[in-house]
């Protein structure tokens, strides 16, 4: 895969890992065992997955800026660890990470055009 792919491969179970962390930590503040449970439980780490590659290309495109030093591919400056640290932050606050891609969706198209 190369670097870039195993960048991407680390981002993303590092997104699931903490997409699953949350979903576990919210089931169990409910302690209740229900099938709509598990299917969070199923269904929720997907969801992070998804909203991990989308911070992840983000971050990679220029969007969420890094330093990089010029003459030196970016992959090479990307620190695995910082990156593994941040696409489990992404996985767990995934509400907030949706949220904080709306705004950037905002600022990028405009608001929302409420015309009838």
């Amino acid at each position: 895969l190369g670097t870039e792919g195993n960048l991407l491969a680390l981002s993303l179970s590092a997104g699931v890992l903490g997409t699953a962390l949350f979903a576990v930590s919210e089931m169990l503040e409910e302690f209740n065992l229900a099938r709509r449970h598990l299917l969070f439980l199923c269904i929720y780490p997907v969801i992070g997955a998804g909203i991990t590659f989308i911070m992840y290309t983000l971050l990679r495109g220029g969007i969420l800026s890094v330093a990089s030093v010029s003459g030196v591919d970016a992959s090479e400056v990307i620190n695995p660890f910082g990156l593994v640290g941040f696409s489990c932050l992404v996985g767990l606050f995934v509400p907030k990470a949706i949220s904080k891609l709306n705004k950037v969706s905002e600022a990028i198209f405009g608001p929302d055009d409420r015309r009838g």
